[in-house]
């Protein structure tokens, strides 16, 4: 019988949200695991994981550098030079037009990390390193891991999909070299990473969704008869009970493609415009300048009934949102999986989603969704879809392929296994 925690440090992106659910739910099953992370971030109005104790340490090992002098940090960079990995770094600094003075200030921070990771992580002697969030910022401390340490990185999907350039792509393949295992939530994810980043990353790669939090589907659960509730909510936010309720995106992310949906629709037979409102939910991602873009789009934008939601909402409101959409049409230029998604999916309403999008496990798993391959085509899609009577099993397909059930057995044994090697 194991007797002893294996000890995990979470390091790259800190993001409460996504992090609590997957490794809250490994500590629901078991009491095997002591998870520590860098640095912990929550959304705005977060109440639930701001409350959620799930890590047993946060480090936030950058303080550490307010302990050195200007003239200790000016030693290890000076040491540092002397290495392979900065010779190399400085060149390709240069080689990407910066100047000398900017090229020995890269350098100089990754000394830095360098130390960090050598007197305040090393000595730990923690079982596993976990990345999360694969960019070249987030991958710091891995250049410096020794051969032997056991590392997982995890893909998340924007950062695979809509941040490529020469001076992330260098820094991450470098990195990858060193993991030990790398997790991705679908086959389409491990192709795209073996084409970005070398074929040679094919052996390490391992397709593992992301626990998640089954709050909102218990709440999609507990309301989906509930009428009077849904009534007050749609009350709440003056959404006209006889009209189809149709969700552009699911957050504030320009990436969604709110102008180009908006932009289409425009297009739509005028005895559909009279029979929709659409909803945009504008929580979660916020830059002011293009809300207030949008908003004016929006305004000069008569024929269509738009209505911009902009409240932080709990699992209640979201499940209760979620019951009330008819049709939610998901086309941001990249994706892996959309919990938002899954989630309307789940609730037995439809989806369009962009042909684009890496969905294909979606329906390999039997869950059913509309999809277009270009703008022009949304109006006649929705069109269609709204006139089209769903049968399916998405409900059940959903909780079999997605729910923590599943999944947290998954990234438990992944853990066990890695150790254990």
């Amino acid at each position: 019988m194991q007797k002893f925690k294996i000890n995990i440090l979470i390091l790259g992106i800190g993001q409460s949200n996504f992090l609590n659910q997957l490794y809250g739910e490994i500590l629901k099953r078991s009491d095997f695991f002591n998870f520590n992370i860098d640095i912990l971030t929550h959304l705005p109005n977060d109440n639930h994981n701001q409350n959620n104790k799930v890590f047993q340490e946060i480090q936030e090992f950058d303080q550490y550098l307010k302990e050195i002098s200007k003239w200790q940090k000016l030693n290890i960079f000076i040491k540092a030079l002397s290495k392979t990995f900065f010779k190399e770094a400085f060149l390709f600094e240069l080689n990407q037009k910066k100047s000398i003075k900017n090229a020995l200030k890269t350098c100089k921070r990754l000394a830095l990390k360098e130390y960090i990771y050598q007197n305040h992580i090393e000595p730990n002697s923690f079982d596993i390193l976990h990345f999360h969030f694969c960019v070249s910022s987030n991958l710091e401390y891995l250049h410096f891991v020794k051969k032997d340490t056991k590392v997982i990185c995890s893909f998340w999907g924007s950062d695979l999909f809509r941040i490529s350039n020469i001076y992330n792509n260098y820094y991450v393949t470098k990195a990858l070299k060193k993991a030990s295992i790398i997790t991705v939530q679908s086959p389409e994810m491990a192709l795209a990473i073996t084409a970005k980043y070398g074929m040679n990353l094919r052996d390490k790669i391992k397709d593992i969704r992301f626990t998640i939090s089954t709050d909102i589907y218990d709440a999609i659960n507990l309301y989906r008869n509930d009428n009077l509730a849904l009534a007050v909510f749609k009350t709440k936010y003056k959404l006209n009970n006889g009209k189809y309720i149709v969700a552009l995106g699911h957050n504030a992310f320009e990436e969604n493609n709110h102008l180009k949906m908006v932009d289409a629709l425009k297009n739509l037979p005028q005895e559909y415009i009279e029979k929709i409102t659409f909803i945009m939910h504008l929580s979660y991602g916020r830059k002011e300048e293009y809300i207030n873009d949008l908003k004016e789009i929006i305004l000069n934008t008569k024929d269509l009934d738009i209505k911009i939601i902009e409240d932080f909402m709990g699992p209640d409101e979201i499940s209760q949102l979620r019951l009330i959409t008819d049709v939610m049409i998901q086309a941001p230029i990249s994706d892996a999986l959309s919990g938002a998604m899954t989630e309307v999916l789940y609730s037995d309403n439809k989806v369009i989603a962009g042909g684009w999008l890496p969905y294909g496990i979606l329906r390999r798993n039997q869950i059913e969704f509309e999809e277009f391959d270009k703008f022009e085509e949304l109006p006649l899609k929705l069109v269609q879809t709204l006139e089209t009577t769903s049968n399916n099993n998405n409900k059940k397909n959903i909780e079999s392929f997605l729910f923590p059930e599943i999944t947290t057995k998954d990234w438990i044994s992944l853990f066990n296994n890695l150790n254990n090697e």
